[in-house]
C-alpha cells in the first residue's frame, strides 16, 4: 500500500466482481453493449479505471483532460452508476485480468 494506493489480491478482486455481478440490477437493453461500442480512447480509459488508476493518473498517463468526462461517458454507455461497475464490465469482457 505504498503511496496510499490500495492493493487488492486476485482473490479479493474476484470476490468483488462476483458480488457486484450478483447484486447488479438488470437494466432495459442490458447486454446489448460490449467493448466494441467504445472508441479506442474510451477503451484505454476503461482499462485504466479497471486497473485502479485515479482520474489524475489517467489524465497524466494518457495525456487527456478532463478524465472525469471520459469516465462519465463510459459509465453512461454501460448503464453504470459507479466506477466499480465499470471495473466489473472490463473484467467480464476480458479487457483486464487479475494479477497472478
Amino acid at each position: 500500500m505504498a503511496a496510499g494506493d490500495a492493493a487488492l489480491t486476485p482473490e479479493l478482486t474476484r470476490a468483488l466482481i462476483d458480488t457486484v455481478r450478483r447484486e447488479r440490477a438488470p437494466r432495459a437493453g442490458e447486454g446489448a453493449i460490449g467493448p466494441g461500442a467504445f472508441s479506442q480512447r474510451e477503451r484505454d480509459v476503461l482499462v485504466a479505471v479497471a486497473s485502479g488508476w485515479s482520474n489524475a493518473e489517467i489524465g497524466a498517463r494518457l495525456s487527456i483532460a478532463p478524465t472525469k468526462t471520459h469516465v462519465s461517458h463510459i459509465l453512461t454507455k454501460i448503464g453504470a452508476r459507479a466506477r466499480v461497475q465499470a471495473v466489473v464490465f472490463a473484467y467480464e469482457y476480458g479487457l483486464v485480468h487479475p494479477a497472478a
